[in-house]
């Protein structure tokens, strides 16, 4: 039976506890009806790999939330309580085929009543919110992982930058496996100041306030130089100042790393790597660490761009259309077609190549997907330009200073080579080349 469709009574438990001791599953159709059941908090506050293992426990037991006791205990939590793409994507399918189906049927060799409906409709078709949970300054015994309910699912809204502090928090998850029994945490840029925020293995909550000046201790060094470091024992260093020594002393660390996370050429967040025991930290930690930060700062990077290009689309959304005056096209028009006919009544051969440049400036490129594969003569173009201003043919041999028979035989060559039937293609077919305006 999957995961959504069994839900166990829960009780208080040492992390030894076995969880085969605790009361008899309920049925689909009494868990269906029956109030979200909460799962009791695991007491090893330092045990995050326990605290994985029973969170996954839980969810597939049925609970859908969990109770934590620590704020160290916070991500992980949210791991296992959030549906992973698999589980909405069968939902989704599921929910999809009751409509065709009615409200018993059978989907991929299973049967499916309003019970089983009911859970998956609640359950898994959402994620965790973080802006449910309480944040790590909050008093504890708090209730995490919750999975929303049918009421809870997300609209479609406007883009809304994800929480960086996932990716600190991801990062730290991801040293822990290989830094154990190591003490990790993590800090954002908060303007010129960097707040601690995340902690994964801290036993007392000194850290938890700590507001690092640029320059001050290890972590204000590695934010202001944008490089990491290394001590070997934090208290005695003597290549850090010791503003924070309290809070360190209180969590009992020693030797410690420190990480930046650069984006841009700026410090937007600092990872930590520390030990209680007498054994130091060596290079390889400061190495491992700097892979994390390498790909938390391609990550901010790329959500940087992801703002800016929404920012440019909302400010050009929120701009009043303006009212355009047609009138410029015309005069440019006017001024492309006398500019030619300047060039072609001047003596003096520079000044016309000079005019027909200057002429050629006013013409547009040509249209998307449109090649100019038809090359006009210089008088075609002049008569072509006038007759775009609605000149007849007397008046474009007026302007022009030639006979209305040559200019009636310049505009059939130019409509010839324009594959036009008449003036009005030839004028389409010419603006489309960009060899008018």
């Amino acid at each position: 039976m999957n995961k959504s469709a069994v839900v166990f009574d829960h009780v208080a438990r040492a992390p030894e506890a076995s969880r085969t001791a605790r009361p008899f599953p309920r049925t689909p159709r009494r868990a269906a009806a029956a109030k979200a059941a909460l799962d009791s908090v695991y007491v090893d506050i330092a045990d995050l790999a326990g605290l994985n293992a029973e969170s996954d426990d839980a969810v597939a037991s049925g609970f859908a939330a969990k109770a934590s006791i620590h704020p160290g205990q916070m991500p992980v939590i949210p791991e296992s309580f959030t549906p992973d793409p698999g589980e909405v994507e069968q939902a989704q399918r599921m929910l999809a085929a009751a409509e065709q189906s009615g409200r018993v049927f059978a989907f991929e060799g299973r049967m499916v009543d309003e019970p089983v409906l009911s859970l998956r409709s609640n359950c898994p078709l959402t994620t965790w919110s973080r802006k449910a949970l309480p944040t790590q300054n909050s008093r504890h015994n708090a209730v995490t992982g919750f999975r929303g309910t049918r009421r809870g699912l997300m609209q479609p809204n406007a883009y809304s930058r994800p929480d960086d502090r996932e990716l600190l928090r991801a990062s730290l998850r991801q040293l822990s496996g290989t830094f154990r029994p190591a003490v990790l945490f993590a800090g954002l840029a908060n303007g010129e100041l960097l707040q601690l925020t995340d902690f994964l293995g801290t036993a007392t909550s000194s850290l938890h306030q700590v507001v690092v000046v640029p320059g001050a201790g290890l972590g204000g060094r590695v934010y202001t130089q944008r490089r990491p470091f290394l001590v070997k024992d934090y208290v005695a260093s003597e290549g850090i100042t010791h503003e924070y020594d309290l809070a360190v002393r209180r969590e009992q660390l020693s030797s410690m790393a420190a990480v930046p996370v650069v984006v841009r050429g700026k410090s937007r967040a600092v990872l930590y790597i520390a030990r209680r025991d007498s054994s130091p930290l060596g290079e390889n930690a400061v190495r491992v660490a700097m892979d994390a930060s390498a790909g938390l700062a391609e990550e901010l990077r790329v959500r940087d761009e992801v703002d800016r290009r929404v920012s440019i689309i909302n400010t050009a959304r929120a701009e009043p259309p303006r009212a355009v005056d047609r009138s410029w096209l015309e005069h440019v028009r006017e001024a492309h077609a006398e500019l030619r006919s300047l060039a072609g009544t001047v003596s003096d051969p520079d000044l016309a190549r000079k005019l027909d440049t200057i002429g050629s400036y006013l013409a547009p490129p040509p249209a998307d997907g449109a090649h100019p594969m038809a090359r006009l003569a210089r008088r075609e173009l002049d008569v072509l330009a006038q007759v775009a201003l609605g000149c007849s043919y007397q008046e474009t041999a007026d302007r022009l200073g030639l006979k209305t028979v040559t200019v009636k035989s310049y505009l059939q060559n130019a409509m010839a080579k324009l594959s036009a039937h008449n003036r009005l293609e030839a004028v389409s077919a010419a603006r489309r080349l960009g060899l008018i305006p």
